[in-house]
């Protein structure tokens, strides 16, 4: 059976981009450059390539939030994470209700988002904007005051990627279902039986008055 959050991020979802998730926070981070490396480059399938995350291509420094309070990122959040990292943003937006989203993002090393839209298109053309140290990994940066860093989901197509994967889920979901119709039609029979009874004992007085 394949990988749970890898089978989160091929189901069908929805766009949740009712609201930004807001729970207080302005949306800056400190901007402390704390260490790491410069994330700069694509980051796509390279695995040496300082953004890389598998199975996902690294879209560029944005700004996080406009003057206006647009969010770049409009999906479900978590803000001011001690252990954050790329990875376990991944898994938080792959569990989130709404997956699979097309986009998971990370705002001053500690703030992540997920959406499957970007309200804007244009990222920073300045890579440094984007360098503060992730608060679960010293070796990794993403994003910066009003700043984020954003991946794309590789296999994000609002379908299943591979007839294999669709099997892996399909398969159990489609016995469950089997077992709930199945579970109906018993019902069913039984009301059938249990009026029929009805209707025979309502009859049998009725034929001895006659007779």
């Amino acid at each position: 059976m394949m990988d749970p959050h890898r089978l989160r991020s091929l189901r069908f979802g929805q766009d949740p981009t009712g609201g930004d998730g807001n729970n207080g926070d302005d949306g800056n981070g400190d901007g402390s450059n704390g260490g790491g490396e410069e994330d700069g480059g694509s980051g796509g399938d390279d695995p040496n390539s300082p953004n890389y995350v598998s199975g996902f291509t690294y879209q560029g420094c944005y700004q996080a939030t406009q003057d206006d309070g647009l969010r770049l990122l409009r999906g479900p959040n978590e803000q001011r994470v001690g252990d954050l990292t790329r990875e376990s943003c991944e898994s938080f937006c792959a569990g989130s209700t709404g997956a699979p989203f097309k986009y998971f993002g990370i705002e001053a090393g500690r703030d992540c988002r997920c959406s499957n839209t970007l309200s804007w298109d244009n990222p920073e053309d300045d890579a440094s904007l984007c360098t503060t140290q992730l608060t679960g990994d010293p070796n990794h940066t993403a994003g910066g005051s009003n700043r984020i860093s954003v991946w794309q989901n590789d296999a994000y197509n609002g379908e299943y990627q591979d007839f294999q994967d669709f099997q892996d889920y399909q398969e159990p979901m489609e016995e469950e279902l089997e077992g709930q119709v199945e579970q109906v039609e018993q019902v069913d029979r039984a009301e059938d039986q249990a009026a029929q009874e009805d209707r025979v004992a309502q009859e049998e007085p009725a034929e001895l008055e006659m007779g």
